[in-house]
């Protein structure tokens, strides 16, 4: 048997996978691309990315080893107030445990979103979060990004894909 260790793998996260709270969100599709847009109304929203279907491994230095996340999003009409992405490692608690909080593994935005300004400007995006140490997913591991989004009363904003890049080692 073989051995893998792949270094340009990937994963696309469409934004059916995603989940939206707060404001009204729509599917949409334009040009065979889908999205899914948010009503425009100056209001506070969160898009929680998972990062699901990438191999998690129990021994050490196995299965996915994430280097960096690309998300797509449109912003439209008038820039956003902020546009914040967090990336969340929750650990799976034991039977009859409170889950604990989760930490935030340490990224840098790609140098086109370094500050608030670039992120929230009217135009189409692809964000770049590459962590700062790249980190093997272990299997009682939970990731996921929260795009925290404040509108102004006319910004329209259309989250798109997301990407989870990494290393394959099996």
């Amino acid at each position: 048997m073989g051995y893998v260790n792949d270094t340009q793998s990937a994963m696309i996260i469409p934004p059916c996978d995603m989940m939206y709270s707060g404001g009204t969100w729509t599917d949409s599709v334009s040009s065979n691309q889908w999205s899914k847009n948010k009503t425009a109304a100056a209001d506070t929203t969160t898009v929680r990315i998972p990062l699901l279907k990438l191999f998690q491994n129990a021994a050490a230095l196995k299965g996915s080893q994430l280097k960096s996340i690309d998300l797509w999003y449109t912003v439209g009409t008038l820039a956003m107030t902020t546009v914040t992405a967090t990336l969340y490692k929750l650990t799976a608690p034991a039977d009859n445990t409170a889950p604990g909080a989760p930490s935030a593994p340490a990224f840098t935005y790609d140098s086109g979103h370094a500050s608030n300004a670039n992120r929230v400007a009217a135009q189409n995006h692809k964000m770049t979060l590459t962590l700062t140490s790249p980190l093997y997913l272990d299997d009682d591991d939970v990731y996921f990004i929260e795009l925290a989004l404040v509108a102004q009363a006319t910004s329209v904003f259309s989250m798109k894909e997301a990407r989870a890049n990494f290393t394959l080692r099996l």
